[in-house]
Order: structure tokens, then C-alpha cells, then sequence
């Protein structure tokens, strides 16, 4: 039986444990970072994806730091923006050809992204679309059958400077 001292009765309930002995309490299960398709289930799980393929491409923080961030920040929207407005991520998609990074999130939603006038107090946020479009080289948004949209974000990445 699981010691449940001092926790709040909804903690009780949810079958929380607290240990007060030396034993180790049992480990949280691990974060998932993606379903059963491969599609990231947070947008951390998304930048980490990102990171992979750009340190595959050859591109670092430490080699093109700029492009590094922007497109973790690039990628950080479109899943957050998926996930807040559009019912999730339905697909997703991260390429690095030379000098570009493809990023394709697929959503659930038939309803196209609004941009909208940022920072308004009756309408908090509106920022992230328009970063998008400024950091990326093109933004598309392509209808699919029979339902949801898919968003198509392209970053220039620097060229690899020839040996």
C-alpha cells in the first residue's frame, strides 16, 4: 500500500505515491515523445526531432546558431498552433535538403490559420504566425482529403562551405 501522508486528497485519489523512507519511490513512467505514428505529441518532442535532422545535415548550434534557433522556434509553433487551435497533430514531417529544412505539420482541422493583429488584451498571443512567415522562405497551407490542412514551413539553412 502506497504511503499517502501528507498529500492532498485528489493526490490520494490519483494513486500519487510519496516516499518517506530510503526506499526509491517507482519511477514515472518515460515521457512519450510521439504516438504510434511517429507524430511528435508535443512540441518539445518536435524540436528535438528538428534537432536531429539538422545535426544529421551538419548544421549546430555551434556551426549556424541563428538558423539553429529559428528553426526550433519555427517547428515550436506550428505544433503548438496545431495542438492549441486545430484538435492536434495529425502528421509530421522534417527534411534538410542543402541550404533548406522542410517542415510539414499535419492537423485535423479544416479551418485555415488567421493571422491576426498580435497582443491585443481581449485576444492574448496572435504572434507566432507572423514570426513564421518572416524566419521562412515560403509558408504554404494545403487543404487534405477528406479532412485537415496541412502547413508547410520552408527555412533557409546555411550551405556548407565546399573542402
Amino acid at each position: 500500500m502506497a504511503c499517502t501522508a501528507g498529500l492532498r486528497e485528489d493526490d490520494r485519489r490519483s494513486g500519487l505515491r510519496q516516499s518517506r523512507s530510503s526506499v526509491m519511490p517507482h519511477p514515472p513512467p518515460p515521457a512519450r515523445a510521439a504516438d504510434d505514428d511517429g507524430v511528435p505529441v508535443s512540441a518539445a518532442a518536435a524540436r528535438e526531432r528538428v534537432r536531429q535532422v539538422l545535426r544529421a545535415a551538419g548544421v549546430t548550434p555551434d556551426s549556424a546558431p541563428v538558423a539553429f534557433a529559428d528553426a526550433l522556434l519555427v517547428v515550436s509553433e506550428l505544433v503548438t498552433n496545431a495542438l492549441v487551435h486545430a484538435g492536434g497533430v495529425t502528421a509530421f514531417i522534417v527534411r534538410a535538403y542543402p541550404g533548406a529544412l522542410e517542415m510539414r505539420v499535419g492537423d485535423p482541422s479544416d479551418d485555415m490559420p488567421l493571422i491576426r493583429e498580435p497582443g491585443r488584451p481581449s485576444a492574448p498571443g496572435g504572434f507566432g504566425l507572423p514570426v513564421v512567415n518572416r524566419l521562412c522562405v515560403s509558408v504554404d497551407v494545403q487543404r487534405v482529403v477528406p479532412v485537415g490542412k496541412t502547413v508547410t514551413a520552408v527555412l533557409r539553412l546555411p550551405t556548407p562551405a565546399p573542402r
